[in-house]
Parts: structure tokens; sequence; C-alpha cells
């Protein structure tokens, strides 16, 4: 799976601007950003961690958006992101990160994945 993906999904799903890797200084206020972390391979599956961190200068609406994004993908199976197929993804519950140097509170939903190797 490749972070650009990953961005669109996040970005097309849950109708939030995403941005891959690293928040920008031109990135909007109230958004994501997705990071991949490359787990183990097996003889037919990888297994990766991804994070989908949010910020939102309502502290009220990045929770409210992180829980939803939980929700969506707590125990999802078998769908693609770009042309991956997840078997499975397993979310943690969102994560108080606490607020950035702006003052925007922040979120994260760290999430585990297995996905076919093809």
């Amino acid at each position: 799976m490749r972070v650009e993906e990953l961005r669109s999904y996040v970005q097309n799903n849950f109708n939030i601007p995403t941005y891959s890797n690293e928040f920008y200084t031109q990135s909007e206020n109230n958004c994501a950003m997705v990071r991949i972390t490359p787990g183990a391979t097996e003889r037919q599956v990888n297994r990766l961690n991804i994070q989908i961190l949010l910020r939102n200068e309502s502290a009220s609406a990045c929770e409210e958006k992180a829980w939803e994004i939980y929700q969506a993908l707590r125990i999802k199976t078998g769908f693609f992101v770009g042309s991956t197929y997840v078997i499975q993804c397993f979310a943690n519950q969102p994560l108080y990160i606490g607020k950035d140097e702006n003052g925007r509170t922040q979120y994260s939903v760290n999430c585990n994945l297995i996905t076919d190797i093809h």
C-alpha cells in the first residue's frame, strides 16, 4: 500500500482534507494526515500499521471526526485502499494527542491492517 492511496481513501471516505506523512505549512487548519509503518510480511499476507492524525480548531469537532473514523474502521473487512486489498482492519479508539503549536486539538486513530500480498 502506498501512502498516497491511503491519503486518497481517507479524504474521499471521511470528507476531510488529508495529507501524506506530515502537515505542511499551507495545510488547512481542520484536516488529517496519514502515515504507514511497515509491519511483518508473511507467506500470504502483509501486516502494517497506519496512523490517521487529525487536527481541528474545535476540540469537539476533532474528537467527533476521530470517533467517526474509528467506528467505520474498527473491525472492517474485505475492502480496497487503492490497489491494495485489505483483508482486515483493526482500529484503536481515538487517542487525544494534545494541542499543536497553533492551539489546534489533535487526535490519532491507529490501525493494524492485514493485506493481501498480491
